[in-house]
C-alpha cells in the first residue's frame, strides 16, 4: 500500500515541481513502485517524465476522473524509468480551479481517486501548484504525509505560517492521520546557510520538523526546456543529485 507525499508550497519559485519530479526519479532508481500523480495544471512534471502521450479528442485525464469521467487507471502513463509512472496533467485541469471549490465532497475526491491505485505502488508523489486553491486543497487532504519545499533566502519564512495554518485546518476537518514529514530547504550555497538567512526564533519555531538533508542550487535549473526539473537524469553524480538521493532515502527510512 503505497505511502502518499504531497509537495506543496503556496509560493513559486522555491523547488516544489523540482522536489516532486526528482524524489520520484530518486523512487524509482531504488526499484520502488512510484506514481507521481501532476496535479498542477501547467503539467511541469509531466512534461520532462512521460513518454507516451494519449491522442484523442476527449483524452483520459486528471480533470476528467474528478469529474467522475474517467477511472484512474486509465490515466496512468510510461515515464523514462522503469518503476516510475506518471499521472499526467493536461490543460482542461484548469477547470477544476473555477469548478469544484465550495462544491460539499470535493475536498476528498483526489483521495478517493487514488485509493483505487495505491495498492499497486510503494509510493505515490502529488506535485501540487503553487498556490493555496481547490487543487492544492485537494493535494493535501489526499496525503499521508507533507513535503514542503523553501527557498533558503532572507523573507522566506515569512508566508509559511499561512500555509501551515491551512494545514492545520484541513487536517482536522479531513485528514486527521495526516502529518508534516518536513520542510526541505532548497537553493542552499551551502548546509549552513539555513543558520545565517533566517532569524534564530523563527527558526527554531519550525526546527522539529526540518529535514536535516538541503537541497544545493543548480545551474541547469536556469537552462530553458522541459526537462530543466529532472537533474537526476542530467547528471546523477552532481551535488545537487546527491541531496536529492539522500532526502529519498531518508523518506523511504520513515
Amino acid at each position: 500500500m503505497a505511502t502518499i507525499f504531497s509537495i506543496v508550497n503556496q509560493r513559486d519559485g522555491v523547488g516544489k515541481t523540482t522536489t516532486a519530479v526528482n524524489l520520484a526519479l530518486c523512487l524509482g532508481l531504488f526499484e520502488k513502485e512510484t506514481l507521481l500523480v501532476d496535479c498542477d495544471p501547467q503539467g511541469e512534471a509531466s512534461a520532462c517524465l512521460v513518454t507516451e502521450h494519449e491522442n484523442g479528442d476527449k483524452p483520459h485525464t486528471l480533470y476528467r476522473a474528478l469529474s467522475g469521467g474517467s477511472l484512474p487507471p486509465a490515466l496512468i502513463r510510461d515515464s523514462v524509468l522503469d518503476f516510475l509512472k506518471v499521472m499526467p496533467a493536461h490543460i482542461d485541469l484548469f477547470q477544476a480551479e473555477q469548478q469544484f471549490p465550495g462544491t460539499a465532497g470535493r475536498e476528498g475526491a483526489l483521495r478517493e481517486l487514488l485509493k483505487r491505485v495505491r495498492s499497486s505502488f510503494d509510493y505515490i508523489i502529488i506535485d501540487a501548484p503553487s498556490s493555496l486553491g481547490y487543487l492544492t486543497t485537494a493535494a493535501i487532504v489526499a496525503a499521508d504525509a507533507l513535503i514542503v519545499p523553501v527557498e533558503c533566502r532572507d523573507g522566506a519564512l515569512r508566508h509559511l505560517g499561512y500555509l501551515l495554518k491551512t494545514v492545520t485546518r484541513l487536517r482536522k476537518q479531513f485528514n486527521p492521520a495526516m502529518r508534516i514529514s518536513g520542510i526541505v530547504f532548497t537553493k542552499c550555497d551551502s548546509d549552513d546557510e539555513i543558520y545565517r538567512q533566517f532569524p534564530a526564533a523563527s527558526y527554531e519555531s519550525i526546527r522539529d520538523i526540518v529535514f536535516s538533508t538541503t537541497i544545493g542550487r543548480s545551474s541547469r535549473m536556469a537552462h530553458a526546456g522541459p526537462d530543466r526539473q529532472s537533474l537526476i537524469l542530467q547528471d546523477i553524480m552532481a551535488d545537487v543529485s546527491a541531496d536529492y538521493l539522500d532526502l529519498a532515502a531518508a523518506l523511504a527510512e520513515q
